[in-house]
């Protein structure tokens, strides 16, 4: 309870020193800020390829060379992995989304290594250095489609937490310094953050053709309110079956590990899509416990969460799943009424026996 409070009061302070408006011009303008990060030093763009997925070559961005070096290929289709706060490029979600998407894809996965600037402890000065990140971002795409004529709206842009974030920054930058507000094909949210980002402005809908979300800690670091094309709230977007309330981290990082599991199982992850989701999440924060959704909740057979989501399942969305790894619930056929499912989330709710023998050993 002690910590919930700590990070409200600390994210108060977030609002005060920083300005909600992060996609102000002044914001992007990397010339304009005190103590600009170094785009090679500070940010770093790593590329991956399936030839070589252990290999990394950096790429610099107006530095053709590093390009031309490189086995970028401007054949395949280019994902983008932006980590989020206190990680790096060779953070587990980095790795995980990487290997998952060289496992299933012949693509070029570019991690943008942010790590110099995302460091803790101090959230609030992270968010400060976003929107200059974002713009490298933007600029790095920028180059590719410049020197590939290669175009924008064909990639796919992955961010993490704050990654998420700086995701919708960099498509923001894009779309407004084009002519023709030509945006990025699409941006996947993981879990965006939320301390300090319901009310500002952070990823929305308007920064990609298409944006997904998925909603995994709504009520601790993940944001809560719907802000994309498509939201899904794994198992209504509260704690995580399987993750001890003692693991403060564990439900916010399910969205990256359910995200990767989708790609390489992508039809694992049917989702319900609900006409008042912000009915039975009232009913959770304040009871403690999920009323039963049959009521305002649908199943379509063509709905998925993850690498496969379509810009036609547009909504909010509840995605159920198993409480360990393999997370995808793997129904076979889709259920023909959410009711036949709904009681296997409290069950799979119920890991007390789970918290204690790990507390034992």
């Amino acid at each position: 309870m002690v910590f919930p409070l700590l990070v409200a009061g600390y994210i108060s302070y977030c609002y005060v020193m920083i300005p909600t408006d992060l996609k102000s011009e002044t914001f992007y303008d990397p010339y304009s800020c005190d103590n600009c990060p170094d785009i090679n030093d500070d940010i770093q763009f790593r590329l991956y390829t399936k030839s070589e997925p252990n290999e990394s070559y950096i790429l610099r961005p107006n530095d053709d060379s590093t390009l031309l070096k490189s086995p970028f290929n401007p054949e395949h289709k280019t994902f983008i992995f932006i980590h989020g706060f206190k990680e790096h490029a060779n953070s587990k979600s980095a790795r995980t989304i990487k290997n998952a998407l060289l496992q299933s894809n012949d693509c070029n996965v570019i991690i943008v290594n942010w790590g110099n600037l995302s460091k803790a402890p101090d959230y609030c000065k992270v968010i400060s250095r976003m929107p200059v990140t974002g713009t490298y971002v933007a600029q790095m795409i920028k180059w590719l489609e410049s020197t590939f004529s290669i175009s924008r709206t064909t990639f796919h842009v992955i961010g993490f937490s704050l990654g998420a974030h700086v995701s919708g920054l960099a498509g923001e930058a894009l779309a407004r310094n084009d002519t023709n507000n030509i945006k990025i094909g699409r941006i996947t949210g993981l879990d965006p953050a939320g301390p300090a980002f319901e009310a500002s402005n952070g990823l929305d809908k308007t920064d990609a053709t298409f944006v997904d979300i998925i909603h995994t800690n709504t009520n601790l670091f993940g944001i809560s309110k719907p802000i994309g094309h498509v939201d899904f709230y794994v198992n209504y977007g509260f704690t995580q079956p399987g993750c001890c309330i003692y693991e403060i981290a564990c439900s916010h990082q399910r969205a990256w590990i359910i995200f990767a599991e989708s790609v390489l199982t992508p039809y694992e992850f049917p989702a319900f899509r609900c006409n008042d989701p912000g009915f039975w999440r009232t009913t959770k924060l304040l009871v403690g416990r999920m009323s039963k959704p049959e009521s305002n909740c649908e199943i379509f057979k063509n709905d998925y969460m993850g690498f496969i989501a379509s810009p036609k399942s547009e909504g909010q969305f509840v995605v159920l799943t198993n409480n360990e790894p393999p997370y995808g619930k793997k129904w076979g056929v889709v259920p023909s009424n959410i009711s036949e499912i709904s009681a296997s989330l409290e069950n799979s709710n119920n890991d007390d026996n789970k918290c204690n023998e790990i507390r034992r050993t």
